[in-house]
C-alpha cells in the first residue's frame, strides 16, 4: 500500500513500525515519493521507493 495511506492520522506509529523518524515519514509524503509498505507475517512491515534508473538526483552522501 502507498505510504501515504499506511501512515494517515498514525504518523509516528508507522514511523515506528518502519524504524524511521516521523519527521521522515512526513517529507516523504508532503515532497511526493513513490514509496509502498508492504506487511509481513510476523507483524513486520518494509517500505520500498520507486525510484526512476538512474536518478535525476544524487543519493544522499554521493559525490
Amino acid at each position: 500500500m502507498p505510504l501515504k495511506e499506511f501512515a494517515k492520522g498514525r504518523q509516528h506509529v508507522a514511523a515506528q513500525e518502519l524504524g524511521v523518524q516521523q519527521a521522515a515519514i512526513s517529507k516523504a509524503i508532503r515532497v511526493g515519493r513513490e514509496i509502498y509498505v508492504t506487511p509481513h507475517a510476523d507483524g513486520s512491515y518494509t517500505a520500498t521507493e520507486v525510484r526512476a534508473f538512474p536518478s535525476s538526483t544524487a543519493w544522499e552522501g554521493e559525490q
